[in-house]
This record gives structure tokens, sequence and C-alpha cells, in this order.
């Protein structure tokens, strides 16, 4: 005598196979479904990081700056704050030490740094030369200051730290344009800075670029505070805050999305299921 579970499975299979069509579509719109939703969390998921990496083309989005008493902070510092990061995935961190200089007898700010890093951090700077090349004498010159000494890539111009201080020749490697106020200053190497005036060990501030959403800065922020205390970090408000709206716009549409394509699979199943039931209306 025939079980009552093997007279339900071929009950069940002779439904399918009678009505191939129908349930062919139920179960294409699950596959369908099932798949779209699948892409779209990992898209919530990803799209964060990848957001965050492409935000970084825009420059630092952390600060660090000098304690409230102090006017300076020092590379021993900046080599903190780096541990103090080591989870996170940072970029770069570009010291700065921002003096004045004597350039062809004008007095400028000038902007002592580290090109090499500051390419990966502040990959927006538009150079129309070379940028520096380390261990040489080479200035790298804003737009607007090198508009005003006329002078281009490959010409020599003459620096120091002020009157009476020894006068060097330099090279000008390149001229920059950054939309800001850097195009009125001069960037020299951080070592040759300090040594012209007399700063050895000091920075003005450091930027930092790091993979990191507007809540994760925040901690490194408070994490930084805990470990370096002779620091003040700060976020770039504007950049943190553009990220975040940004993101939180792409998720909240991926997840709208989302829920309109299960809501659509829903139907499509439970339309097919109706019919299918209507169908053996008589019979139940």
């Amino acid at each position: 005598m025939m079980s009552r579970y093997k007279m339900f499975f071929i009950m069940v299979a002779n439904s399918l196979l009678r009505r191939r069509a129908r349930m062919a579509i139920a179960l294409l719109a699950v596959a369908v479904g099932a798949t779209i939703i699948s892409g779209m969390i990992t898209v919530y998921k990803e799209v964060p990081e990848q957001m965050g990496r492409a935000f970084r083309a825009y420059g630092a989005n952390l600060l660090i700056l000098p304690g409230k008493d102090a006017g300076v902070i020092h590379e021993e510092d900046v080599s903190a704050v780096s541990k103090a990061l080591s989870d996170y995935e940072v970029i770069g961190i570009t010291p700065f030490l921002y003096d004045t200089l004597l350039i062809n007898h004008q007095t400028v700010m000038a902007g002592g740094t580290d090109f090499a890093v500051l390419q990966e951090v502040s990959p927006y700077w538009q150079v129309r030369g070379a940028w520096p090349t380390p261990g040489e004498k080479e200035i790298l010159l804003g737009a607007e200051f090198a508009s005003k000494l006329r002078v281009n890539p490959g010409d020599t111009i003459s620096v120091s730290g002020g009157e009476g201080s020894i006068v060097s020749d330099y090279r000008v490697s390149g001229i920059v344009r950054t939309g800001g106020n850097e195009e009125n200053f001069v960037f020299v190497s951080l070592p040759d800075l300090q040594r012209i005036k007399g700063r050895a060990g000091e920075l003005s501030l450091a930027q930092v670029s790091v993979v990191a959403g507007q809540d994760e800065l925040v901690r490194a922020e408070t994490k930084i505070h805990a470990q370096v205390p002779t620091v003040e970090p700060q976020l770039v408000k504007q950049i943190a805050k553009s990220e975040g709206t940004v993101l939180g716009k792409l998720q909240a549409l991926v997840l709208i999305v989302t829920i309109v394509v299960l809501v659509l699979t829903l139907i499509c199943v439970s339309t097919t299921m109706m019919a299918i039931v209507t169908e053996r209306r008589r019979e139940i």
C-alpha cells in the first residue's frame, strides 16, 4: 500500500510537470530576485570602502596640529600618530613645516614637506614641470607666486632664510595649481627648510589620509587624543561630512532597490501560486 508521503510527492511532481510554464516563471523570479538581492547586499557592504578610497583623491581627511600648550609638533609625534593608526588603512601622513623665505628678495610663505608622501596624500595637486628631486636644490612654486616672479620650470632663483642669511640658488622644478592658498606659497624639502630656518625636528602640522568612514574617523581621533597627548587631531569636516553624505545616500538607494526587488519577487511567486490554487479550486 502506498504511503501518504509517497503519495504527496507524486501529487507535487505531477502538479509541477503539468504546469511547467508557470512553475518555470516562479522559479525564474526567485532565481533572479535572489541574484539581484545578493548583488545588492555585496554592493551595500563594499561601496563604503570603494567610495572611501575614491574620496582620498581629494586630500587628507585628518589633521595633526600642535597641542594647546605647544606651538609646534615634532617628528617623533608623527611617528607616534602613525603607530596609533596601525589598525587603520593609512594612505600617508604628510609632514609640513611653514615659515617665511626670501625668494628673489621677496618674502613668501614656504612649506617644507616630504614630496613623495605628498603626491600620495594630495593627488589633486597639478604640477607643470616636475616634482622636486630628493637631495637636490629644487623648489616648487605656487602658480600665483610664480606669475608674480615671472619664472618658469627650469629657471634658477635665489633662496634665503631672511636678511643676512646665506643665499642659495634653487632650480624651479615645477609650478603647482591646487585651487587653494598653496598657489601663493613655495615648497621645498622638509630637511632644507628645517636647515635654512634652524628648526631641526620641528613641524607645523601633519596631514593624514586614512580610508575610513566618518564614525571610524571619530574613533581614530579619540585614539590619537589618548595615545599622543602632545598633539591635537582634527577632522577635515568638509571632506568627512561630504563623504558621509554621499555614502549615506548611496547605501539608502541600494537598500530601497533591494526592498523593491524582494517585493516584486514575492508578488510574482504569490501570483503564480494563487493561479495554480485557483485552477484546482473545484478539486479542493
